[in-house]
């Protein structure tokens, strides 16, 4: 079966790379909470297929690389950690977006879903 070894290494190389992210307390000193939230839209489906919210705290892995839920896309996935550098840069608390996924598949195209997504960030409060 060719499934396993690839789904392993699939998942052992996204361990690695949360690894490789450090902790949101370690990444981002002065935040002390940040809140994704997701509305996944897929071209072919209709308007909505899902919302999700994501919490980070100080003690969290700051990887911020959200899979795609289409069965067929292949190497897609949707970045926010620009996003969430910019904000912590600027110290600004919200931010809304969209943007697509970078996979494609045999039977998706290459703009087959996006997201759209709010980050909120909660700093500490200066002392």
């Amino acid at each position: 079966m060719s499934y396993r070894p690839s789904y392993r290494k699939m998942r052992e190389e996204r361990e690695n790379a949360r690894k490789a992210a450090g902790l949101v307390g370690e990444r981002y000193p002065s935040v002390t909470s940040i809140n994704l939230h997701l509305t996944y839209y897929h071209r072919l489906s209709g308007p909505t297929v899902m919302t999700r919210t994501m919490n980070f705290y100080a003690g969290t892995c700051a990887f911020f690389q959200i899979a795609c839920v289409q069965d067929d896309c292949s190497g897609g996935g949707y970045d926010l950690a620009a996003v969430v550098d910019n904000m912590v840069k600027a110290r600004l608390a919200t931010e809304k977006g969209r943007i697509g996924c970078r996979g494609s598949g045999k039977i998706l195209g290459s703009n087959h879903a996006a997201i759209a997504y709010k980050v909120t960030i909660e700093y500490q409060k200066p002392v």
